[in-house]
């Protein structure tokens, strides 16, 4: 590896024939926007790119060290752990949740299988009266008991299998749950032992206290680099309130923005920074969405994925685990077995076809790519900015393979 530091403000290392990658890390993360942020790559599991710039907090530079909340990318973890308990043979994604979960049954959800839940079909994307159940805070929400009973008692938005919405949150309080009930161990806890432990990786569900000082809470900027893009959004936001403080949560929009939680009259950005970063929230085991870690640990945890299981996986269950999920119709998800599908509506086309993981708001990035052997991690600590940025530095990545 090649130290790169001191190239425009860059810093980090990249191995020989890769400094087209840093170059456009560069000149990505300075033109979109970006507050601090961090890349890294794999090829047939050795790290060619590790590259960091810009501060964790004012006056404190990022370092290789910095910790930062990866938000959705965390469900990518949550499928690992879920896809490992599959391999063992101790979950069957074909079995109805209540094999697992016997409470889940509730109100028209006894035929709920555990596909739908991995691949967003479940129809539970958040709480009636979210706002009112979870309070200002919205610290509840980390509260693995309380989201486990609320989920199981609900009935469903729409008869599972049927549709797809985003479970935004939820997502990763259902699998924790059935992770919970098979082996015994919280997700995090499992996540600690089975994977991170294993492949060394500086990568948490639940912060340990001891590495508080190292975290750079995500900000949202004053100025989004897109005022237009930001503005429309709000006003989609605004839209779909009406809809949810009736209850009749029947557009996407509504549902998406319901399934963040964001107390009606919030700015969802907003809301969601604050609670990812609150102390509480960080400490719990909220596997939707507030996993922290490294570019270089993100992009570690996908070796195992690009390079044929590593053994925690075989190569068979890889593709069966990240082939795209379909409605009965044949409409596509985006989504496979827990992991979100790229190349088609995450990432766009540039990216390599058969790539899977999980991004996360704000433009972080974890994806496997087994036909290259590619892994890639991309974290950042500015809520807003250009969505593009974050694919830059892996299709410089590509171009430096096929050169």
């Amino acid at each position: 590896m090649n130290d790169v530091s001191g190239l425009d403000d860059v810093r980090g290392a990249v191995a020989t024939g890769f400094d087209h990658v840093v170059e456009e890390f560069a000149k990505a993360t300075a033109e979109g926007g970006e507050l601090g942020a961090a890349a890294a790559a794999t090829i047939d599991g050795e790290l060619v790119v590790d590259l960091w710039r810009g501060e964790a907090a004012p006056g404190r530079p990022w370092d290789r060290d910095t910790l930062v909340c990866v938000y959705s990318c965390t469900k990518g973890l949550a499928a690992l752990c879920a896809h490992m308990l599959s391999e063992r043979g101790l979950l069957d994604v074909d079995a109805p949740v209540t094999r697992y979960w016997p409470e889940y049954g509730a109100n028209g959800k006894e035929s709920t299988l555990v596909r739908h839940i991995l691949s967003h079909q479940a129809g539970l994307v958040t709480l009636p009266r979210y706002w009112e159940v979870i309070g200002p805070d919205g610290l509840i929400l980390g509260d693995l008991d309380f989201m486990a009973t609320s989920l199981a008692a609900l009935p469903p938005a729409f008869e599972p299998g049927t549709a797809v919405a985003y479970h935004a949150l939820t997502y990763g309080s259902l699998v924790g749950e059935l992770v919970r009930r098979i082996d015994g161990r919280t997700i995090g806890r499992f996540f600690a032992e089975e994977v991170a432990g294993p492949l060394d990786l500086d990568l948490y569900i639940g912060l340990p206290d001891d590495l508080v000082g190292r975290v750079s809470d995500t900000r949202v900027p004053e100025v989004p680099p897109d005022p237009a893009a930001a503005t429309a959004a709000l006003e989609v936001w605004r839209t779909a309130e009406g809809e949810i403080l009736s209850g009749e949560m029947v557009t996407p929009e509504a549902m998406l923005f319901a399934s963040l939680f964001a107390p009606p009259g919030e700015d969802p950005t907003d809301w969601i920074t604050r609670l990812m970063n609150h102390p509480t929230i960080r400490r719990s085991e909220l596997a939707g969405g507030n996993a922290i870690g490294t570019a270089r640990a993100l992009a570690g945890m996908y070796v195992p994925l690009a390079t044929g299981g590593g053994g925690l996986v075989s190569p068979q269950s890889i593709e069966q685990w990240s082939t795209e999920q379909l409605l009965p119709d044949g409409t596509p998800t985006m989504f496979a077995l827990g992991y979100a599908v790229y190349g088609t509506g995450f990432g766009g086309p540039e990216v390599e076809w058969g790539a899977f993981g999980h991004p996360g708001a704000g433009g972080n990035v974890g994806l496997a790519d087994p036909t290259r052997h590619v892994s890639y991690g991309y974290v950042k600590n500015c809520m807003v900015a250009d969505p593009d940025v974050p694919w830059r530095p892996l299709r410089a990545l590509y171009s430096c393979l096929n050169a």
